[in-house]
């Protein structure tokens, strides 16, 4: 959560995780938890249940690219 917690120190508080790696749904999870003034949000989602998912993770947004 570094990357989080740096983004999040130099005044960004959106960021995106793509679903591009198996990890990447644990990644929007441990952000969500460990680094409440981040908004985390989900990119690449291609199946429907993927933002179900997402919003059960903590994602506070969803963008498709299908």
């Amino acid at each position: 959560m570094p990357f989080a917690r740096a983004l999040e120190l130099g005044g960004m508080h959106i960021m995106e995780v793509p679903l591009r790696h198996e990890l990447a749904m644990e990644c929007v999870r441990r952000i969500a938890n460990e680094v409440p003034g981040m908004s985390v949000g989900v990119g690449t989602l291609l199946r429907p249940e993927q933002i179900t998912t997402a919003i059960a993770a903590g994602a506070a947004r969803q963008a498709c690219l299908v």
